[in-house]
């Protein structure tokens, strides 16, 4: 019989001992995982902020053509070149250009742009319409008076007909290439807002995937120790259990009442 108990406490011992070491494996093997998806976790956030920072250098970019073509007011545009932080060399070129372009019209009312600038063309065109009018009622009063200045007259009118022939093609061209320019630019900002969307969707799901992956992970860890811990007591109540049966059983053997044993 003493032989039998022995060999179920070794059993016992023999128990707790693979427990604990697979609770150490399966701990090592949860620890270095925990340490990957930290990893990937960081890397993920890393990207977001370069992928911020590229948001913003687009966005100012896309707020300098909008400026251009009279999408967007100055102060958008200065506000999107605070927040990407440099200036781009590029937006710098077309914002000077852009200026330098405007100058050419001191005198036309309202904010002058890209896309506006055909307007201002048009009411160009319409004064030198009217100064030909003009000129054309001077001639005939002229021709009342003098008829050696019609033929002086005439080719002046030509002349000035033909300066008007010239702007208006001049006109439509230059239209012509502000709609293609415009089209391209309204093109260019609606794939980027498309890519950008797609980019801030998957970096979401890739961070909201680690967080879980984490907790999974901890609530695993949590019930793991527990279990030990468990075990742990089973183990001390038994072996306690045991002390005391053994010394109540050599106690009968040897004629002596067994006294009562103290649980540790």
């Amino acid at each position: 019989m003493a032989s039998r108990e022995a060999q179920g406490w070794q059993i016992s011992v023999i128990i707790f001992a693979i427990l604990t070491v697979i609770l150490a494996v399966t701990t090592y093997i949860y620890y270095r995982q925990s340490e990957t998806y930290f990893r990937d976790m960081e890397t993920a956030r890393k990207g977001k902020a370069d992928t911020d920072k590229l948001n913003r250098e687009l966005e100012y970019k896309l707020r300098a053509h909008q400026y251009v073509l009279g999408l967007a007011d100055r102060d958008a545009f200065t506000a999107a070149q605070t927040a990407a932080g440099a200036e781009d060399p590029a937006v710098k070129d077309l914002i000077t250009k852009f200026d330098a372009d405007m100058a050419m019209f001191p005198s036309a009312q309202g904010n002058l742009n890209y896309r506006n600038l055909p307007e201002q063309l048009l009411i160009a065109v319409r004064d030198r319409n009217t100064q030909v009018v003009d000129a054309q009622a001077r001639e005939r009063n002229l021709e009342r008076d003098k008829t050696t200045i019609t033929t002086t007259a005439q080719q002046t009118v030509a002349a000035a007909k033909t300066g008007q022939d010239t702007a208006t093609a001049d006109l439509e061209a230059e239209r012509s290439k502000f709609n293609d320019g415009r089209t391209q630019y309204e093109k260019q900002a609606a794939t980027i807002a498309g890519q950008l969307a797609v980019k801030d969707k998957t970096f979401k799901e890739e961070i909201s995937k680690v967080t879980k992956d984490k907790e999974q992970l901890q609530a695993v860890n949590t019930t793991l120790v527990q279990s030990v811990e468990a075990l742990k007591v089973q183990a001390r109540a038994r072996s306690r259990q045991w002390r005391q049966l053994r010394k109540s059983r050599w106690s009968r053997a040897v004629g002596q009442p067994a006294a009562t044993s103290r649980l540790d």
